[in-house]
């Protein structure tokens, strides 16, 4: 067990742990972080970003910045009605911008690691993997119905806020984009837990890749499937901040 007193954080924001069940471990247990970072979400920029970085350097001996960002093209390829290969170029844009807005926060890790998304896609494990997780989709019926009951549960809430945008007439694009991309994120988590044994800090809802059959062995699926480790976190404003200089949004 990992010594207990760390120093106290002093940014505008406090990262707290959730205890969540069958969601969230012990992260005492893991001497590596990965921050999942989804590109463009508010909680992983400016303050809270930088709030992160805090509280994981005292408390891990190395960190993963996993920037997740090429896997958004299927987002964009639906939103915003790009080809894969305009989509594909926006993403790295942007995790590229990303990254050189944040690098020298992270400056205070030791042991750093930054791995973009196609860096996964390029390991020796993933076409494998992939044809497994293919295959899975394919033969075993809870894999796949837990895939394509979170794609409709995410129609769902989006049809409701933005009844216009999701039309009953993009449903069938909505979901083949979907599939797509929970298809790669799956394989590539199960490569990032192949890889090195760490826990996934992330501050959102917890990612779906991290609950599919937690805990278990499958037949058929790739080794890393089932064998994350997950704690999700949630922040506060830090009442005794005090000369607090904003990073950038």
């Amino acid at each position: 067990m990992k010594k207990q007193q760390f120093p106290p954080q002093k940014g505008l924001y406090i990262l707290k742990v959730k205890t969540e069940k069958h969601t969230t471990h012990n992260w005492q247990d893991f001497d590596l972080a990965r921050l999942q970072i989804s590109v463009g979400q508010e909680y992983h920029e400016g303050e809270k970003i930088k709030a992160t970085i805090d509280w994981c350097a005292p408390r891990f001996e190395s960190v993963q910045i996993c920037v997740n960002d090429t896997l958004q093209r299927f987002n964009k390829m639906f939103e915003l009605g790009l080809s894969e290969v305009e989509a594909m170029q926006v993403a790295r844009s942007e995790g590229q911008a990303w990254i050189d807005r944040y690098i020298k926060l992270f400056s205070v890790i030791p042991h750093l690691e930054i791995k973009r998304w196609d860096t996964w896609k390029n390991n020796e494990l993933y076409q494998s993997d992939r044809s497994k997780i293919d295959f899975l989709y394919k033969t075993n019926e809870e894999f796949k119905q837990s895939i394509d009951n979170n794609i409709m549960g995410i129609w769902a809430r989006r049809q409701k806020m933005k009844p216009d945008h999701y039309p009953a007439s993009r449903l069938n694009r909505f979901f083949s984009l979907s599939k797509k991309y929970l298809l790669e994120e799956i394989t590539v988590f199960s490569v990032m837990y192949e890889t090195d044994r760490g826990i996934d800090i992330y501050p959102g809802t917890v990612i779906f890749p991290a609950t599919v059959f937690q805990g278990r062995d499958i037949d058929g699926a790739p080794d890393g499937l089932g064998k994350g480790y997950f704690c999700r976190t949630d922040f506060s404003r830090n009442r005794h901040a005090t000369n607090l200089k904003v990073v950038p949004e």
